[in-house]
Order: structure tokens, then sequence, then C-alpha cells
């Protein structure tokens, strides 16, 4: 029973194997794992997903924010190998609101594919959609797409909530009325159906990327049944819950517009979003990698993938690379080298994360998941948690594996190579700066 909850695939036909089937991954931003509720009525669509699929219960970002998370997804290397840390970040883009026009940002190398380029040389047709502006095509996330679009921000009204749930939130943006925000899903939708033509005139299968950004503050109220609360915080939480069920129905739109019924269907997310558990907010640096950000969504369902299935295992973003290729048919993505095949019996492991810029091992802060403990270290502390509870840290408790995971960590730090990786610098015009304000991320 053991071995059965553990392998996606190998204990299910090998259809995948045969038929190259499409593929389409969609990444819902900011959606917290804790929060997607597959067992009631307010995800209908992915609720059938994992009844027909594989739902990864313990799946962990490996970081805590988009850039780095991304460019895992994409090249299955943890982020300190492939060295995407950062995009156009608030303060640089202050920086240049103060006169300098040009950031240098990390490019992932040239020699590393993503998985849009590893499918394209195996046979696929490849089209991706995003609307987070913080994923910048001269740093490599537009690699291997032959029809590509980056949408801007869209003129909508957020809802008039209080403008913080917390006097000393640091992101005191989260709940006020703003003008603008990223294109939401109807809008990617429309983009697609641009697409959808050379999609299904073109005789190869599909490799489609999705990226929708509805669950990033600032959030939208979506139905009418999402009232204000006298709780801010309450408030908060139920405007996040309309746009999940938004994004759930756009993405059964979008599947079916696309007639991609049939094809592997993966729903992943980026990271989560912090309500002050730990009296942060947002994803920021502070938020360090606790499990409210680093939790993520990961589930997958298609041809070649068992029904009905639940893998409590620890796995990792950087498991879905080597996981699609195997699915698909398709030859192992040469770089992935952190990732494992899911399809495969897994073995016993260590889950790494990290959030910070890497200029030294000490630097920003540091995770290592294994069974169901979890160790996090960052300059001058650490926290030792179990299970769901990390409000209190067991670091001073006897008979814990403190030292087991200090000497994983350890080694895979022994590994890392710090180094400065390729840049290219980006003029921070206004469309830039407008889709960071839309984000929240400048004022």
């Amino acid at each position: 029973m053991f071995l059965l909850l553990q392998c996606l695939g190998a204990c299910a036909p090998a259809t995948a194997q045969d038929n190259h089937p499409d593929v389409i991954v969609f990444v819902l931003d900011t959606m917290r794992a804790d929060h997607l509720d597959l067992s009631g009525d307010g995800t209908p669509t992915m609720r059938a997903l994992a009844e027909r699929g594989v739902v990864y219960e313990n799946a962990h970002s490996v970081s805590s924010w988009t850039p780095p998370s991304i460019m895992s997804l994409m090249t299955g290397q943890y982020a300190d190998r492939h060295g995407v840390l950062e995009g156009p970040i608030p303060k640089r883009a202050e920086s240049a609101e103060s006169g300098r026009e040009l950031l240098p940002l990390p490019v992932l190398d040239k020699s590393t594919l993503t998985l849009a380029q590893h499918f394209r040389r195996n046979g696929y047709q490849t089209a991706g959609v995003t609307t987070n502006h913080l994923m910048l095509s001269r740093q490599g996330y537009a690699r291997g797409f032959e029809l590509y679009d980056k949408l801007g921000v869209d003129d909508m009204e957020v809802h008039p909530g209080p403008k913080t749930a917390n006097p000393d939130a640091p992101q005191e943006w989260c709940l006020e009325a703003r003008g603008q925000a990223p294109a939401d899903a109807e809008k990617v939708h429309a983009k697609l159906l641009e697409f959808s033509d050379a999609l299904e005139t073109d005789p190869r299968p599909d490799f489609v990327w999705v990226h929708l950004m509805d669950a990033h503050q600032p959030y939208h109220r979506r139905a009418p049944g999402f009232v204000d609360e006298a709780d801010p915080v309450d408030e908060m939480k139920s405007a996040y819950a309309s746009e999940i069920a938004w994004m759930d129905h756009w993405v059964e739109r979008i599947v079916a517009d696309l007639e991609m019924e049939d094809a592997i269907i993966v729903v992943i997310s980026d990271h989560g979003d912090a309500f002050g558990e730990h009296e942060k907010w947002g994803h920021g640096l502070n938020t360090r990698t606790w499990q409210e950000v680093n939790d993520v969504v990961f589930l997958v369902a298609g041809p070649g993938v068992p029904q009905g299935r639940v893998v409590r295992d620890n796995v990792s973003q950087v498991d879905l690379a080597p996981t699609l290729a195997s699915l698909a048919g398709v030859r192992k993505l040469p770089q992935a080298v952190d990732g494992l095949d899911l399809t495969e019996p897994l073995p016993e492991r260590a889950v790494i994360g990290y959030r910070g810029g890497l200029k030294t091992i000490e630097t920003g802060t540091w995770m290592v998941v294994q069974d169901d403990w979890k160790l996090m270290q960052w300059r001058g502390g650490e926290a030792l948690y179990r299970g769901d509870d990390e409000q209190t840290s067991l670091v001073e408790e006897d008979g814990t594996p403190l030292q087991t995971l200090r000497e994983a960590l350890d080694d895979y730090r022994a590994t890392v190579v710090l180094r400065s990786p390729a840049e290219t610098e980006i003029e921070v015009d206004e469309a830039t700066l407008e889709g960071l304000r839309a984000l929240g991320y400048l004022e």
C-alpha cells in the first residue's frame, strides 16, 4: 500500500509513453496550499481534476516568491543552481524612479534548457501566457515558446476594503481600493483563444503554459456571496477565496475551449501568502520560508496518471520538469538535476528551500523538510517544526531529529557554488513600473 501511495505513473499503464499527449500547465500565482478545498464546492474544476488524478499534499516551493520559483518549475533545478534569484524588485525599481534607468538582472545560463525549450526540441508546439510583471523574457522565462505573450495591467476596480488588516503590516496596499491590477484570467483566456487556430492546425502535440495572477494582492471580489466581514483579516480571506473560485472557473474554460480535456493537466502554485500567522503579511523577505508561503498546490491529471490518488510524501517544485517529461514520453530534461520523476517510487530525501540573494551561504533563510519535520535557519537563528504547527519551535526539545536535519542542510549547502550568473540590463520604462505598481510593489 505504501508503494502505491508513493508512485504516480509507474503503477499505471504507460499510455503517455506511447502517445505524446498534449500538456497544459496552470501556474496559480500566490495560491496557498491550505486554501484549496478539494472536498467542497468552491473549486469544482480542481476537485474534478483531483478525483481523476494525483494530489501532492506536501508540495514545497523552492522559495517564497515568484522569480526563483518559476525558474525552478521550468528547469528542475533549485534556485541557487539556476541562479535567477530576483526580478525587477521594488528597491531596484525605486532606484530607477530616482534616476537610474538600467537594472542589472540575472539571466538563466544558455546551457540550461527550460521545459518549453525541451518540449519544443522533442516535437511539441509551445505556447505560453503570463500576467506577472516579474517574468521578464530577457531573464529566460520566455525561452522555447513559439507563441508567447506577457499581458499588461488592466483597469479594474478592486474591492474597497480597509487599507490594511494590521496597522503594522508591511504591505498596507493588500486591501486598498486600487485602479489597476494585473490582467485577470478572463483576459488570459482571450489571449489563448488568439493562439487556438495555430494550436489546432499544427499537427504537433501542444505544450501550453498558463500563469494566472488573480490570487495575488490586490484582491477583487468576484462573486456576490463574498461580503464584507467585521474582521478585516476575514474580509481579506473572503476576497482571496473569491479569486480562487474565479481562477477555478477559468481553468475549466481554458481547458475546454482549447480542447485539451485529454491532455496532461497540471495545477501548481509558485508560493503562498501570509495572512498574519507570524505577524507577517504578503510574501516579502520577512515571511522567511514558513508554510503559509512555501507550501504550494500541486496536482496532476491526464494520460498515464492514476486516478484519485493522494501522495503524502514531501515533493518539490523541481519535480515538475522530470515528471512531465516522463508522462509525455520525451527524453529526460538533462539539467533537471534536483528534481525527481514522480512516476517512479520516491526515495527518502530532504527537500530544500531558500529565500534571499545568496551573497554568502549564511545570507537569507534556508529550509530543509524531511518526513514530518522542517528546519529553518537564518543568520543568528533557527527554528524546528513538526507537522502543521509552525508556531512552536522544538529546537530545545529532546528526541527530535534536529542534528539529522542540520547535517542534511549542511550537506546540501556544501554543494552550493557561489557565483555571479550572467546578467542583462533592462530599461525600467513606465510599463514596467506600472506593472509593479499594480502588483503593489511600488507606490
